[in-house]
């Protein structure tokens, strides 16, 4: 992506030699950058649409290869000059979008999205947004809409390739080995990787610089056959030239429509736009296909500012979803598409071309102490919360998440599940009730440690995320170990009088006859160890499920957001069809009331839908922090709830 407009002109450093000038390839850029765009516009005009990210891995691995294999030829290859234009190239529009996505971002995002913001920036300044968006979820999960970089990632993959490109080739060429093998070679090792890798972890094969590069590699052994011709195979004929390119046009036309997401990619399937690209570079300028189409001057003219449009687009789509909260009409996202294309020839004609063409060390010093400068700032924003003096924050804006144990004296016993990725391990001292289970069985934490109730004040929460309290029957490798350090912590400490059990209802729910089966009967193990402590034991039931987002229905002071907050009608009506079914679960839960009368169940739905109506705020606080997590005020309400039946059976 970011080897985008690599052009011969006499103002270029003399240093390095480049290729001759392709308008074919600014065209296949422009085909590559426009797919990306009209699938995050569009996405069900074009599903296949982000393949485009593919195509340009392959031009930027042909291109910048050329550039080092041809300056290594020549005896004039420098890496450290090498690295100044890769400076001067991608710096200048990047800080200005990081900068113009900070500034929009203040005025619009609430405390815990400009708090992600703020990460995302120093990740994109610091070219790391994909290991960054791998520790977070994947490329196609619904939260990521929402992230105003998520784009950066095939940034980062590229500049990591950039890296350590020039240093291995300049050491393969001084040990005299051929760089084709080493090309092969390492592209063997990356593309194999990639296709074990997407079954076992997709989310990691998907950002991993090392089962993308492959992609790259392609162009650089494209680079290498064209430039050593005689070294490697003789020249194709005409004829060939142009079976060739047509070939690799109907490959990409075949990745754009038959491709989508959801599927196991890269894997297998990114052959088919990879190699389609080499094919098409590989034919030749004289192609007809790239002479005719690819040639046109309308593409190249998209394909020059190619690299901003893709900076700008998907920040411009974000934002404009974030304001409409939601997807935005299809005119609304059209205008967005033409407003990313006027910012893209914006940012060619006003900063690119007046900063890579200027010589000296200075500019060079300058962008690099700029881009820290603006990483530092993200990182800032990151640890500071998303700085909450910007606007007067009400209880509605903050997440749980951002806060789900509240204010108090309680220690960390993380060292325990650090292991397993969403766990949490947090108690008081001489802890008198611990909770076990997932993230809704963590979000009681807060109400329990506000509820200055004795025998229940005191909380002590160990559990993980997507791990319900069933012992040996995991949901995900390591919920065992974690939930056995919780039985384990919860025996250690006498004073734990009550132990409270919950979780999310999907696992049950969304489980077939013998998911829930084995879970049943982890959960008999779970009490039965906690029975033999001598512990009382409450299941505390799921609380209902939205069917969209409380988060749309919270008020917003933003300046910029304000205007365009209108709340859904289930706000202030929640109907039962706002609400996903809980049957099956139920019918867990009083199966296991049945085998255990002595176990005392806590059912928050006369609560929290009394009189049979549900309600999604109480006292003008929301009771929800997204789908299904209680929020603050909904976690006290659920507490105050649990302890009065308790009063009630004493």
């Amino acid at each position: 992506m970011t080897a985008f407009a690599e052009t011969i002109n006499s103002s270029l450093s003399s240093n390095l030699q480049h290729p001759k000038y392709r308008p074919d390839i600014d065209g296949l850029r422009a085909v590559a950058v426009l797919s990306v765009v009209i699938f995050h516009a569009f996405p069900n005009l074009l599903r296949g649409g982000f393949i485009g990210v593919d195509i340009f891995f392959v031009i930027s691995g042909f291109l910048i290869s050329t550039i080092i294999f041809s300056n290594i030829d020549n005896h004039s290859f420098s890496v450290s000059e090498f690295y100044r234009r890769r400076v001067k190239r991608i710096f200048p529009a990047l800080l200005l979008v990081l900068m113009c996505c900070y500034a929009l971002g203040w005025f619009t995002l609430k405390n815990h999205e400009f708090k992600e913001l703020g990460a995302h920036i120093a990740g994109g300044a610091g070219f790391v947004s994909n290991f960054l968006l791998w520790s977070e979820s994947g490329y196609f999960d619904s939260a990521a809409e929402t992230k105003v970089l998520l784009h950066l990632w095939s940034l980062g993959i590229e500049e990591q390739f950039y890296i350590v490109w020039p240093v291995l080739i300049g050491v393969a060429a001084r040990r005299r080995l051929n760089l084709l093998s080493v090309v092969l070679f390492i592209s063997a090792v990356s593309f194999t990787l990639n296709v074990i890798g997407i079954k076992s972890d997709s989310v990691a094969t998907f950002f991993s610089p090392q089962t993308r590069c492959w992609e790259l590699l392609i162009g650089s052994a494209v680079a290498y056959l064209m430039l050593y011709p005689n070294k490697s195979v003789t020249p194709p004929p005409k004829v060939l030239c142009n079976v060739q390119a047509a070939t690799g046009a109907v490959l990409i036309v075949i990745s754009l429509v038959a491709i989508s997401k959801g599927e196991d990619f890269p894997g297998w399937k990114a052959l088919l736009p990879t190699v389609g690209s080499a094919l098409i570079i590989y034919a030749g300028p004289y192609a007809w296909f790239n002479r005719k189409v690819l040639s046109n001057r309308y593409l190249i003219f998209i394909g020059l500012m190619s690299f901003p449009l893709y900076l700008w687009h998907w920040p411009v789509l974000t934002f404009v979803r974030i304001l409409a909260d939601g997807v935005a009409p299809g005119w609304v996202r059209l205008i967005a598409v033409f407003g990313s294309v006027g910012l893209a020839w914006l940012t060619v004609e006003l900063v690119e071309k007046h900063m890579r063409h200027r010589k000296g060390d200075g500019v060079t010093i300058g962008l690099l102490v700029a881009m820290l400068a603006l990483g530092l700032l993200g990182y800032v924003t990151y640890r500071a919360d998303g700085f909450s003096f910007r606007y007067d924050v009400s209880e509605n804006d903050l997440t749980v998440r951002d806060d789900t144990y509240g204010k108090g004296q309680y220690v960390s016993c993380q060292a325990l599940v650090r292991s397993l990725k969403g766990s949490n391990c947090v108690y008081y001292e001489r802890p008198n009730v611990a909770i076990l289970g997932d993230s809704h069985a963590r979000v009681l934490f807060y109400g329990l440690a506000n509820s200055q109730k004795a025998d229940f004040d005191r909380p002590l929460a160990i559990g993980s995320s997507s791990c319900p309290p069933a012992l040996n029957a995991e949901l995900r490798p390591g919920c065992d170990s974690v939930l056995k350090a919780g039985l384990e912590k919860v025996k250690s400490n006498s004073s734990v009088k009550y132990v409270i059990l919950s979780a999310y209802h999907g696992f049950i729910t969304y489980s077939d006859a013998d998911a829930r089966k084995k879970y049943y009967d982890g959960y008999e193990r779970t009490i039965n160890e906690l029975r033999s402590q001598g512990k009382n034991i409450i299941i505390a039931m799921d609380n209902y499920t939205l069917r969209e987002s409380s988060e749309r229905c919270a008020p917003t002071p933003l300046l910029l957001r304000a205007p365009f907050n209108k709340p859904p009608t289930f706000c202030s009506d929640l109907e039962r069809s706002d609400l996903k079914p809980h049957d099956e679960y139920i019918k867990f839960i009083g199966m296991l009331k049945r085998n255990h009368p002595d176990l005392v169940v806590f059912d928050p739905e006369p609560y929290f839908c009394p009189s049979g109506k549900c309600s999604l705020f109480k006292d003008g606080k929301l009771l929800l922090n997204d789908f299904d997590h209680l929020s603050k005020h909904g976690s006290k309400l659920y507490i105050d709830s649990l302890l009065s039946e308790m009063s009630n059976l004493r």
